[in-house]
Order: structure tokens, then sequence, then C-alpha cells
């Protein structure tokens, strides 16, 4: 494994367990910093499921198909059909030739990290967010 591999598996893990310590406090938000940060209530999200399927993309070189791209994101959120997605989104996951369906919700922006580690500069961050979020928003 080499250097960029450990950041990469490091920054995507990183997201995923603050997704998972967040997770019951979505709609409930809570402004104290005194909390447990993993409780019985916690859980694996739409978010996890999508950054750990945006890694994915990576690991295998897709992160310039858009077909792939949606192809590997629907493969992986069919896997955990129950984690919270939106309706639209749900629909989207199930089609046979997905296209964008210009979402306004902040899923894109939820599963988008690790491009942040993959990526060698901002121009690539930018080029590649655009790719992988192209294929729903």
């Amino acid at each position: 494994m080499n250097q960029l591999d450990k950041l990469n598996n490091c920054g995507v893990m990183g997201a995923v367990l603050g997704d998972i310590a967040g997770s019951r406090f979505e709609w409930h938000n809570r402004k104290s910093k005194e909390f447990t940060i993993f409780h019985r209530k916690s859980k694996f999200t739409d978010d996890s499921v999508q950054t750990l399927a945006i890694m994915d993309i990576i690991n295998k070189g897709h992160q310039e198909d858009p077909k792939m791209i949606a192809k590997v994101l629907q493969k992986w959120c069919k896997s955990f059909p129950n984690c919270g997605y939106g309706p639209n989104f749900k629909k989207w996951m199930y089609l046979d030739d997905p296209k964008p369906y210009n979402s306004f919700g902040n899923g894109a922006a939820a599963r988008i990290s690790p491009v942040g580690w993959y990526a060698q500069s901002i121009e690539e961050v930018n080029k590649l967010s655009d790719l992988i979020t192209g294929v729903t928003h």
C-alpha cells in the first residue's frame, strides 16, 4: 500500500466514523460538544455507503467515467437499501440508465470526501467532484 492509499483509507474511515457518530442527531440537532461519540442508536447511513462507493470508484480507476460511477454507486446503494436515501435518489439507484435528476440535496457534498484525499491539485478536485456528483446532481 503506497502513501496515497493510506491517506485515502484514513480519510474515508474518518468520514464514515463521523457520519456514524452523528447519525443519531440527524433531524435532532445538538449544539453541545458533550455527548457519547458512539451510542446504541448510532448507525451507518446513506452518506457512509456513498462515501465508500466513491472510494471504490477511485480505487478501481473509474473516477472519470460517468457510466461506471453511476453503476458502482448504484451497486453499493442497492446492497444497503435502507440507509436513509432521499426519495429521488432511491428512484435513481434502481434505474437501468440513470441520468442526473438535478437534486437540491446535500448528498453530493456528503459523499465526495474521497476526492479530496485522492486529487493532487485543486483543479483535479474540482474536475473529479464535477464528474462524480454530476451523475445525480
